[in-house]
């Protein structure tokens, strides 16, 4: 029947968000590939704006998920970080050096929403006020 909404358990739920993490986490290597190896300022700012979706996504989706909470307020704090990226000043080498930090943070959660389904265990590390140590 037309306008019926399919109900569904919290597993169930739980199951397309992992399929969803899964596309977000793809989504997030590209953008880092092309960070790598890209020059053009264009196509940089696209790979971070790719990034930025995938931590407002997950602040959005994750925050359906009481076992999702620590990685719901990790990408709520990235995304703080990304809105006064400019503001700070900071370098495009050092924010590129904290979304690998990040990206390693979010692919090691994926196992944990895997085989538990929790990861207020997890402890995410979120970007400083100053990332001046990430620079050498």
């Amino acid at each position: 029947m037309v306008g019926e909404i399919e109900e569904f358990s919290h597993s169930e739920l739980l199951e397309l968000f992992l399929e969803e993490y899964c596309e977000m986490l793809e989504t997030y290597s590209n953008a880092l590939n092309a960070l790598r190896y890209s020059l053009d300022l264009s196509r940089r700012k696209d790979a971070y704006d790719d990034i930025f979706r995938v931590f407002h996504t997950l602040k959005g989706t994750g925050a359906f998920f009481p076992e999702l909470e620590n990685l719901t307020s990790f990408a709520k704090k990235s995304c703080e970080y990304f809105r006064n990226f400019e503001e700070k000043n900071s370098s495009d080498e050092t924010l590129y050096r904290w979304t690998r930090i990040a990206f390693s943070q979010i692919s090691s959660a994926k196992s944990a929403i895997e085989n538990r389904g929790n990861v207020n265990g997890y402890v995410f590390h979120a970007p400083p006020e100053s990332l001046n140590y990430l620079v050498d």
